[in-house]
């Protein structure tokens, strides 16, 4: 593990970094496949693609049937997102911690924003962040830098050792790296780990409680 510097800004990845919605997510793409006649999937099967850029999600998921697809699991997933979403360990005590020590922090997501702003406020965390960014507003999506770079913009800094990225996906990993911010990442088991340490994160742990004690250790007086 690299030397750390006292965090100005933290941003995070949304699923699976913050939230567990696998459940949420696999129910929502399980209702789409219900309704065009496919077989249904299972959370471990849904895992590989987390993180994902959402066109490749639907691409890998649904074929030339995409469009169909999209149009089912934004309805089913709008009614039922927020009933099956769970907390990473930690992520909440985290969060207040950072907050109350005047850190800035965001949210940094390839999901859309009509899904992460109800999620946000449903996991009662909507205090906490000075912004947010989406699938939405940015052309291209992690592993692009380009949600980062217009977070820090919107938050009033730039790129450095005291900008911290929180993640779980290679697409984090790479997208921290191209923004040049220091990555967290959290090892949920489905990177390599040849493929983390490629990108030189600078601390690997595996939940959000790690993550608080790792800051306390550093920066507690």
């Amino acid at each position: 593990m690299e030397s750390l510097e006292q965090p100005k800004a933290v941003l995070f990845d949304w699923d699976g970094t913050l939230v567990d919605s696998v459940g949420a997510l696999t129910h929502g793409h399980n209702l789409t496949h219900d309704a065009m006649g496919l077989p249904r999937i299972t959370e471990a099967g849904f895992l590989p693609h987390m993180g994902k850029p959402r066109d490749d999600v639907y691409a890998a998921l649904y074929g030339d049937r995409t469009d169909e697809a999209k149009t089912h699991f934004a309805g089913f997933y709008a009614a039922t997102h927020t009933q099956n979403l769970r907390e990473i360990t930690g992520a909440g005590a985290l969060l207040q911690a950072l907050h109350m020590q005047g850190i800035v922090l965001g949210v940094v997501t390839n999901k859309q924003r009509k899904f992460v702003g109800p999620e946000i406020a449903h996991m009662g965390w909507d205090r906490y962040f000075s912004v947010f960014i989406s699938a939405d507003d940015v052309q291209h999506a992690k592993p692009a830098p380009d949600a980062i770079y217009l977070a820090l913009e919107k938050i009033g800094m730039e790129a450095g050792a005291n900008t911290y990225f929180v993640g779980d996906s290679d697409n984090d990993l790479a997208a921290a790296q191209a923004a040049g911010c220091p990555c967290i990442f959290i090892d949920n088991a489905d990177t390599p780990m040849d493929v983390i340490e490629s990108y030189n994160p600078i601390h690997i742990t595996k939940n959000c409680s790690d993550i608080l004690l790792l800051f306390q250790e550093k920066f507690s007086p």
